[in-house]
């Protein structure tokens, strides 16, 4: 499922998140879960805006330090990762210009298990 984000999305560059819902099932031995509407262009359709939805499941990890004056809302990149079963979203990521790396005093991260997405719809 990483592979295909990656290939219709990139790194989300440019995108804007519109919604996070975080919810935690405490009969479910507090299992979390996140999902995110983002915004995005996809660059496998003549970069069309889309709208989707990141949801993240089995999460470990999960920061999110919001500002004023900084915001985790518009996205210049996401630096994205899997190592076998660990996936990485880094939504404030070491900007290098050509590339980006995992930023350990990120404002915005989540560390997974299971990523998916869902087609909401096109943003004209």
């Amino acid at each position: 499922m990483i592979n295909e984000i990656i290939r219709k999305y990139g790194d989300f560059g440019d995108s804007v998140i519109t919604n996070i819902h975080y919810d935690t099932f405490i009969k479910e031995n507090y299992k979390q879960r996140l999902e995110i509407t983002i915004i995005c262009f996809n660059v496998e359709n003549d970069f069309r805006h889309e709208v989707i939805k990141l949801l993240f499941e089995d999460i470990f990890d999960f920061v999110f330090i919001e500002r004023d004056n900084i915001s985790n809302w518009v996205s210049g990149g996401i630096y994205i990762m899997q190592n076998d079963d660990e996936i990485v979203f880094d939504f404030n990521p070491k900007d290098y210009f050509d590339y980006v790396e995992e930023n350990p005093d990120s404002r915005f991260k989540i560390k997974c298990r299971k990523v998916s997405y869902e087609f909401l719809g096109v943003n004209e």
